[in-house]
This record gives structure tokens, sequence and C-alpha cells, in this order.
């Protein structure tokens, strides 16, 4: 999901039109204005991302619009990284007591993974820094072996235009500055499919009583 600022306080939100409806609808409700589009590469002008650019800059070159439009461009703003390097890191080193010996998580925009990362590494030498990566991404290969690629992208294999995963919002298929930005101090990568993925979601809604979804459980694998 991509957002871009039009109206204060209206923002619009653009999705692709396979991801789960309860996010528009909870955005909807909370006043968005949501413009779910179909699923398309990143080199497409209707991708999703190249949407929300699009809309920004056409609200800021009309003149009888009031105000500008703004691109938050999460994937490529390196003020995400820098965000969870000031607040997600201190945070967990500071609940968990500067005890801790592994970080887990996916990636879709990197940044959450990139900013802890360079957070707790310096204080932490020995600490281990895992990506949990959906099936169809290629984000595992780039770490264990330097290039994007998964087998999911093979040419008349794919069920999906994106990422071939029923897990959304992590993921991705191509390189972002704020991945890109952790990514030397990322130590392994393992690869989670949806089967384990749903498998994770029942056990810790059943066993724990923890209602999360598939990104949340790639990381509990």
């Amino acid at each position: 999901m991509e957002s871009s600022q039009l109206m204060a306080p209206d923002p619009c939100s653009c999705m692709p039109s396979d991801q789960a409806t309860e996010k528009s609808d909870l955005l909807l409700k909370l006043g968005a204005v949501v413009d779910r589009v179909p699923p398309a590469p990143i080199i497409d002008p209707m991708n999703f991302v190249n949407r929300a650019r699009s809309l920004a800059a056409d609200h800021t070159a009309d003149p009888k619009r009031p105000g500008r439009g703004y691109f938050a461009d999460q994937f490529e703003d390196q003020a995400n990284w820098k965000a969870h390097f000031e607040g997600t890191g201190p945070e967990i080193i500071q609940q968990c007591g500067g005890k801790l010996h592994a970080f887990v998580a996916g990636a879709g925009t990197g940044g959450t993974i990139a900013g802890v990362a360079r957070f707790l590494k310096p204080k932490l030498p020995n600490l281990r820094i895992v990506l949990a990566d959906p099936q169809g991404s290629g984000l595992f290969n780039r770490i264990k072996y330097g290039v994007m690629f998964d087998t999911l992208e093979k040419e008349g294999t794919r069920r999906r235009s994106q990422v071939d995963t029923i897990v959304e919002g992590i993921g991705i298929n191509r390189v972002t500055a704020n991945f890109e930005a952790g990514r030397e101090l990322i130590d392994d990568a393992i690869k989670v499919n949806d089967e384990e993925a749903l498998a994770m979601a029942r056990w810790l809604a059943e066993k724990d009583g923890i209602f999360v979804g598939g990104s949340s459980c790639v990381n509990c694998r």
C-alpha cells in the first residue's frame, strides 16, 4: 500500500486490488480515499506506487485545487529506516534489557529490518539479524546469493502478478533503498511457505490467543 497526501486531512491510499478488502474497508471508515488498482509490476504506470506518485503530482500541478500533493514513497524514502533506527531499535533493546540473541523480521519496504539492524548491531555485535521471507519473494536469494530471484518467478508458474504468496505486506521482487540500507548487516535468511505461515497463524490463535496475520506468522516459524 502506498500513500499520497492530497488534501489534509484526507489521505489517499493506493493498493493492489488483490489485497484483503478489510484493509481498504478500515481506511474508508477512517475517512481516507482508497484507490484499489489492478496488480501490476513496478514498471507499469498503474502500479500502486506509481499511481500514488502520479496522484500527488496531479494535485500539486492543478491550480484549481488547494494545497499540494505529497507522495510518501515508503519504499525509497530513507526516513523509513531512520524511524526504526530512532524508535523501534531502542524500544527493543530497552524491553529486552539488552539481552538479545537474534532479531527475525520479514521485509516489504525493508525499513524495519534495516533500521533495527543498524541500531542493534553496533551495540550487540554477536546479535544475529535474520530475514524471514515468504514464498515468491526474491529477498531470500538477495541475502543468500546476492541476486533478486525466486523459483516462483519462472515464466508460466506464477499465480499472482506480484509476489506469489497469500502473505500480504512483506516480500518483494525488486531492490529498495530502505532494504539496501541494512542489507550487509543481515546475517541469514529463511524461506517460509504459505502452508507454514497458515499453520502458525492457527497455532498462535489456538495456543496463545494471539490473532495475527501471515506476515507476523512468517517470523514465528
